[in-house]
């Protein structure tokens, strides 16, 4: 359709519009990428006169003047582009095209606050898990027996101080004195070295472990078995 001034444009669909503008602006039908455009920033509530003033200023597009109404259009559109034009249109002016816009951004604010909680509301859920399992793991412990049959409840160390476990306490134990630890306490005592290899140097740098016979020098050695020898008859004639 020819049109005699640009606001007859104004009546059409938002399709149709942007089919026209580009017949009497550039004189050619719109291309597929120009049209999904155009009908995107209209549904994301920029004006008409917006998609206008883009045309007028695309490459081969028609002089102004040769369009009656267009100058004066443009010239309302650049006034109130401006931050005082802004407010007035906005409190007067158009009130479907603005206020389409801020439902738009206030749409996408939304989103992003949902967002937001719906992760906090996960890491929440998270931190009860963790602690419910936390919860079961002491209970667990507490409920472990001990040598001698007895029960001795402890609490648990705090995962910073523990590095060796409890069965490479027993081992390393075993390993350099030759028998189990003394109770459960000394097996929790014990788990705070920071590595096996600290654990076997304090063992051997006890006395009981320079005690043992295979560690006395030759003279302790020969008295050590020299006094467990002298005791071999009586327990013979006994």
């Amino acid at each position: 359709m020819q049109v005699q001034n640009i606001t007859e444009l104004f009546s059409l669909s938002d399709v149709e519009f942007v089919t026209e503008a580009y017949r009497n602006l550039l004189g050619r039908e719109p291309d597929e990428r120009g049209l999904r455009y155009y009908l995107g920033r209209l549904a994301r509530g920029y004006s008409r006169e917006s998609v206008i003033a883009q045309l007028v200023d695309a490459p081969g597009a028609k002089h102004p003047e040769q369009i009656k109404g267009l100058p004066k259009l443009l010239k309302t559109h650049a006034w109130r582009k401006t931050w005082f034009g802004w407010i007035f249109s906005a409190l007067i002016g158009e009130p479907k095209s603005w206020m389409r816009m801020w439902l738009h951004h206030l749409s996408g604010i939304a989103f992003v606050l949902g967002q937001i909680r719906h992760a906090q509301e996960a890491g929440t859920r998270r931190l009860e898990d963790v602690s419910t399992q936390l919860t079961a793991i002491g209970k667990q412990l507490n409920a472990l027996q001990h040598d001698n049959g007895r029960l001795e409840p402890f609490m648990p160390l705090p995962d910073s101080a523990v590095t060796i476990s409890r069965e490479d306490v027993i081992r390393t134990f075993r390993k350099i004195l030759g028998r189990n630890p003394e109770s459960e306490s000394a097996i929790q005592d014990h788990r705070g070295f920071s590595t096996i290899a600290e654990l076997e140097q304090t063992l051997r740098r006890s006395a009981e472990y320079r005690s043992l016979p295979e560690n006395l020098n030759t003279d302790a050695r020969r008295a050590y078995y020299v006094l467990h020898a002298s005791f071999l008859p009586s327990l013979l004639e006994s």
